[in-house]
């Protein structure tokens, strides 16, 4: 548990780092959820970032690492917005969805 405050700076400080494979935001009850996965491309970069929305709205949103903290903000503050506490899920593999 992290406190929402802190929930971007720990999903952007986890996407800096190397063999980053995603990362998911729940709420406390686990009912809502924003989960953010690298796009990776044929050179092996993955500076593009594949960001899923579930909860009051259900979207799926391509952004550049350039814009990735703006729309965290605004997904924070849409998705979890009376929530003190966050869960915070490392992905160990792509393939795994948060359920």
């Amino acid at each position: 548990m992290i406190p929402c405050g802190n929930a971007v700076a720990e999903v952007l400080r986890h996407a800096e780092r190397p063999g980053f494979t995603g990362v998911t935001l729940l709420s406390y009850k686990r009912d809502r959820w924003v989960c953010v996965r690298p796009i990776h491309a044929p050179s092996g970069d993955s500076s593009r970032f594949l960001v899923e929305e579930r909860g009051f709205t259900h979207q799926d949103k391509t952004c550049e690492r350039r814009e990735l903290r703006g729309l965290l903000k605004r997904l924070v503050r849409r998705e979890f917005p009376r929530s003190n506490k966050l869960h915070l899920r490392l992905d160990k593999s792509r393939i795994n969805p948060p359920v």
